[in-house]
């Protein structure tokens, strides 16, 4: 059974009340009963376990049977990625949500394909739900964030004293020889479009900072190097 997420203040006196569209989900789909345990998952990544002792018409209640600390992801990740064609980006978000990333930047590039249709409001919502659901289902210790979509330019000065990475694949510099320092400020990894980046983004970029690296031999699709460089530097760089 995947965990579910509640606030703290959910939590009181060794009971928790759980309602909504949670409720549903447990006993509908789930189809949950008295003493079924349940994993819970609080906004300060504290791992609950609770045993349920009383099912209404509107919400549960379970009572906490052992709670355990947030275990350590190594490294905070933001990942600033560019719209992407068709389903690929749902696809990205639920994997980096599964790989541990703390929070998804969508960025319209120069060569980010429009999706015809389909607000920009409607898309965040729906990603939202993927990383929610993802979440769930992978154990996370959070929720990442999913901000509005931003332009590339905006997004170049947002991460202050992150780290900041450039994933290119004709970079100089390989990531097996690159040697940062996230510190507590963490990681932010920017990765392009199927088309990759314009030459004058890579120009723009380097001039706020960010470093340009290389993941590999070959040339990553897009979907997949949000994935695969995410899990690389908290392989490479966590617990610094």
């Amino acid at each position: 059974m995947p965990q579910f997420f509640v606030r703290s203040a959910d939590i009181d006196r060794g009971r928790c009340v759980i309602g909504g569209e949670d409720f549903r989900h447990l006993v509908t789909v789930r189809r949950v009963r008295i003493n079924d345990r349940i994993a819970l998952r609080t906004d300060t990544g504290l791992a609950v376990y609770v045993r349920v002792v009383k099912i209404g018409e509107k919400d549960l209640e379970a009572e906490v049977i052992e709670e355990r600390p947030a275990p350590e992801n190594g490294l905070h990740i933001d990942l600033y990625l560019a719209l992407l064609k068709g389903k690929n980006f749902d696809l990205a978000v639920q994997k980096a949500t599964e790989i541990g990333v703390a929070r998804i930047v969508p960025i319209r590039t120069e060569r980010s394909i429009p999706s015809p249709g389909d607000d920009g409001a409607k898309r965040t919502a729906r990603w939202r739900r993927i990383a929610r659901e993802a979440a769930k289902q992978s154990m996370a210790t959070g929720i990442p964030e999913v901000s509005e979509i931003r332009s590339f330019d905006e997004s170049l000065g947002e991460p202050g004293e992150m780290v900041k990475i450039i994933a290119h694949p004709a970079a100089q510099l390989y990531c097996r020889d690159f040697n940062p320092e996230p510190g507590e400020a963490g990681m932010a990894i920017l990765v392009g479009p199927e088309g990759g980046f314009s030459p004058s983004e890579l120009e723009r970029a380097a001039a706020a900072g960010w470093e340009q690296v290389g993941f590999g031999a070959t040339q990553l699709r897009a979907e997949t190097a949000a994935i695969v460089i995410p899990a690389l530097a908290i392989c490479l760089w966590g617990d610094r």
